[in-house]
């Protein structure tokens, strides 16, 4: 039986495959860091999906308009009176 327990969030498909990205980055960085042949395979491998995914999803424009809605949002909270900024 499974120790675990996983909650399965919705989240929108940005979200989703920029998680994904940080998972790759993350197992990049892990397999660089040994010096063994699976390693580098691994790495290499890794940098491939990297690529596949940034270029499929156009991961530059969709992590720009979400960059922009965020800094909206935040001059938003910025400008509001009832908000205290310490």
């Amino acid at each position: 039986m499974n120790e675990y327990i996983i909650y399965e969030q919705p989240v929108t498909e940005n979200v989703r495959n920029f998680l994904k990205c940080e998972y790759l980055f993350e197992k990049f960085n892990s397999a660089i860091q040994k010096q063994d042949m699976w390693s580098v395979k691994s790495s290499i491998s890794t940098l491939i999906e990297i690529s596949d995914l940034i270029f499929r999803i156009n991961l530059k424009v969709e992590l720009l308009k979400e960059l922009e809605k965020n800094i909206l949002f935040l001059n938003y909270l910025y400008n509001d009176n009832s908000i205290e900024i310490s």
